[in-house]
């Protein structure tokens, strides 16, 4: 099998970054949770800083949802 080289991973990456959101917060992991019920799909840890992520589906409820924690969480910290 033959290895794939950074570049080819990069580029993969970045066409899969327009179907998933990646989530480096955990108050926001457990708004998504619980006000609207949305499941990560995957899980992970980033290898430089140690710190949990989680991988959920860019679609419209996931857009909704966003847009109502900076709404109601980010704003209200300004």
């Amino acid at each position: 099998m033959k290895r794939k080289s950074k570049l080819e991973f990069k580029q993969k990456l970045e066409s899969l970054k327009k179907h998933i959101h990646i989530c480096y917060s955990p108050e926001l992991k457990k708004y998504l949770k619980r006000f609207h019920t949305i499941p990560y799909v995957a899980k992970g840890i980033n290898e430089t800083s140690g710190s949990a992520f989680w991988v959920y589906v860019k679609d419209e409820e996931l857009k909704d949802a966003l847009a109502a924690f900076d709404e109601e969480v980010v704003s209200k910290r300004k």
